[in-house]
């Protein structure tokens, strides 16, 4: 039988935490995933195209345009995975950066790294290296933030706090940051997996999009 990074295919779909909960044509597995946390705090903060200063992510809208790469390219914010202004949690952790920076994001959550590509905010390490000539120098666990956001952008890619992030989790709870024998990344299945919202969003207005009381967006949480 064929597998996935040693997982069946029903396997690999029920241990997935972005295709068994982020997108809704993927099964959810047997009790649900109102434990699944993937994104920042309100107070995160991005660039977006117009203003002359950082906002706070929980004053950014659908059809922002923010910053997304070192380049100056910016890309609008097309749909939120999760947008919860109220919820508190201490599921978050801080990765601390040698220029001073700091990011807040939950732990399965992908940033990108230098060398390591883009993986789960768990798997960095002191050491290693997250933007530029940024080496991570301080790790702390179990943070306590308000209000949980995910952006979605085209490109799969914004800047948080200075630092470039990824829209989304890592696919399967382990420290690999390829898939498939080492030929796919996380990044690139999530990203894939992404691509009906993403072009449902290109072509018609997504603006009025609305979420749960667990603070999922409709498209996620209701199956199409």
């Amino acid at each position: 039988e064929y597998t996935w990074d040693g997982y069946s295919f029903e396997e690999f779909l029920d241990q997935s935490f972005y295709m068994s909960t982020i997108e809704p044509w993927v099964p959810t597995p047997a009790g649900g995933s109102s434990g699944l946390m993937f994104c920042f705090p309100g107070t995160a903060l991005v660039t977006v195209e117009g203003n002359n200063k950082q906002m706070l992510l929980r004053d950014v809208k659908l059809g922002d345009k923010v910053l997304v790469d070192s380049d100056g390219n910016y890309e609008t914010i097309y749909s939120f995975g999760h947008y919860n202004a109220d919820i508190r949690s201490n599921a978050f952790l801080t990765l601390s950066t040698s220029t001073g920076k700091s990011v807040t994001l939950t732990p399965n959550h992908m940033i990108q790294t230098a060398k390591k590509g883009t993986i789960a905010a768990s798997n960095v390490r002191v050491g290693d290296s997250i933007y530029g000539e940024d080496v991570v120098t301080q790790i702390r666990k179990n943070v306590q933030k308000k209000g949980m956001y995910a952006p979605f952008t085209k490109s799969g890619y914004l800047i948080v706090d200075d630092m470039v992030v990824s829209n989304y989790v890592a696919v399967i709870d382990n420290n690999a940051n390829k898939l498939l024998g080492g030929f796919v990344s996380h990044q690139w299945i999530a990203h894939a997996f992404n691509a009906p919202h993403r072009f449902y969003c290109t072509y018609n207005d997504c603006t009025t999009e609305k979420y749960t009381e667990d603070g999922l967006s409709t498209w996620i949480a209701t199956p199409v």
